[in-house]
């Protein structure tokens, strides 16, 4: 009876800490607009969405089995998330947690992308594909 008292106290205290945790974190499984925050809170989430922006890549698929790519880093590409991480945080709910262990939750955010249109104009203009001598 004791050894079931003590176990039941322990899960109880570890349900509640999860609770707590994820009323800032992202819920496990979480994945937004196809990047995976479970466990995050917004900021590392930011993080995530800005690094995914920075490390993007544009390959073009070109004839004669040729491609060729402009890095977001060459054209600064960067995601603006405003608040809708922020309001998906604290639309969720922290004591559901156990229940997101066994599943993936899916959730789009409206996010602005934003790029340099003359960096994105030189970029393409180097281009072998562009060059019309060829």
């Amino acid at each position: 009876m004791v050894i079931a008292a003590v176990i039941l106290i322990l899960l109880g205290a570890a349900y509640l800490i999860g609770a707590l945790y994820f009323r800032n974190h992202f819920l496990p499984h979480t994945v937004i607009n196809g990047v995976a925050c479970g466990g995050r809170n917004e900021s590392q989430s930011v993080e995530l969405f800005e690094k995914r922006a920075a490390d993007y890549v544009l390959t073009l698929q070109e004839r004669d089995k040729k491609s060729e790519t402009v890095a977001g880093t060459d054209i600064d590409l960067q995601v603006h998330l405003g608040d809708s991480l922020g309001g998906l945080l604290e639309s969720q709910n922290g004591f559901t947690w156990p229940a997101h262990l066994f599943g993936r939750a899916e959730d789009t955010v409206e996010a602005a992308v934003e790029y340099d249109q003359e960096k994105l104009r030189q970029a393409v203009g180097k281009l072998n594909c562009m060059d019309s001598s060829r």
